[in-house]
């Protein structure tokens, strides 16, 4: 049984991740996507006049959308300072998602794992994917609604990882769940269904 993306609900510029359909009902196996993106190289940026950018389009504003008066963080019209919280994130109203710990570390897993092969596919025949990125990374997801336990060949090194969605690799150690990889490559993943963040992403730059 194949996992199924349906890439119905792309309908804007009809893009997901640089990929481009002509079919707004086409559906594609999550496998057929990954070997995809890991073989094409950079999309270009070069488009046609009457396309817009995607950096255009995200300042495009075509019907009328109750925050659109709002702008930045302010004080009666004058915007307030970026302050920074304990944990990098954005305080005094700002948002800041791209320093947000699962954007910014899986920014950083892209980096670790470029150039390398899709390998290691494993799914579970309804909505639990697991694959690597050569020997340098590997992504666990649960998307069911049950718990995810098994053991699945990481392809990586031996040795105990950091899980880069739920902590972050200080000093040695991880302020989140550790995975161990054995000799054989092999390693125990446990995903709770009602997890915040129902996936694990591991890398050798995450090794402790």
């Amino acid at each position: 049984m194949e996992f199924i993306l349906d890439t119905t609900w792309v309908t804007r510029n009809q893009r997901l991740d640089g990929l481009e359909t002509k079919d707004e009902t086409k559906s594609t196996t999550v496998r057929e996507r990954m070997e995809d993106i890991s073989t094409r190289p950079p999309k270009s940026i070069e488009q046609s006049s009457n396309e817009p950018t995607e950096n255009e389009a995200a300042f495009t504003w075509p019907t009328q959308d109750i925050n659109n008066w709002f702008g930045p963080p302010n004080d009666n019209g004058a915007t307030k300072e970026v302050t920074i919280n304990a944990d990098i994130t954005c305080g005094n109203g700002w948002v800041c998602e791209h320093r947000w710990r699962q954007i910014r570390n899986m920014v950083a897993f892209r980096s670790v794992v470029n150039g390398q092969s899709f390998s290691n596919w494993w799914d579970n025949g309804s909505n639990q994917v697991a694959f690597g990125r050569g020997n340098k990374g590997f992504n666990v997801f649960n998307n069911d609604d049950w718990a995810l336990s098994t053991t699945l060949q990481t392809g990586l090194p031996a040795g105990t990882y950091c899980d880069v969605i739920s902590g972050d690799k200080i000093d040695g150690n991880s302020t989140g769940i550790k995975v161990y990889v054995s000799g054989d490559g092999n390693a125990q993943f446990f995903i709770s269904n009602t997890a915040g963040d129902p996936f694990i992403a591991i890398h050798v730059e995450s090794k402790l």
